[in-house]
């Protein structure tokens, strides 16, 4: 599991930066504004997802949809940033999707990541 953890702090990390810098920052991001979110949240999740057993995928489903709600309000303080509901739902989106994904294919994924020993 420590590489999924490790790619697991990474798209936090990612997700965290990208979504409280100010505009200004250095990072542009070229592609949809919601079409971005859809994507973090939804790889948030079968990320999430993959650390717990299949019974407490919902759990880190909600756990994703928490953090984007926490950092969607603490957009509010960023110089230049507004909070957009437009933007929740976006997230929220990803995180179903992601769900749908991961109760699609989570099982048959955690079987070749410990056949290549990703994981174990």
């Amino acid at each position: 599991m420590k590489w999924i953890k490790i790619s697991l702090i990474l798209v936090v990390s990612g997700i965290v930066y990208l979504s409280l810098k100010p505009p200004s920052g250095g990072v542009e991001i070229k592609i949809n504004d919601k079409v971005g979110h859809l994507i973090a949240y939804s790889v948030l999740t079968i990320n999430a997802g993959l650390l717990f057993p299949r019974n407490k995928w919902v759990f880190a489903a909600l756990c994703s949809f928490f953090l984007s709600c926490m950092l969607e309000y603490l957009q509010g303080f960023v110089p230049g940033r507004t909070v957009d509901w437009k933007d929740l739902i976006a997230n929220f989106t990803g995180v179903v999707i992601g769900l749908v994904i991961l109760y699609t294919f989570g099982s048959q994924t955690l079987k070749t990541l410990k056949k290549i020993k990703l994981v174990e």
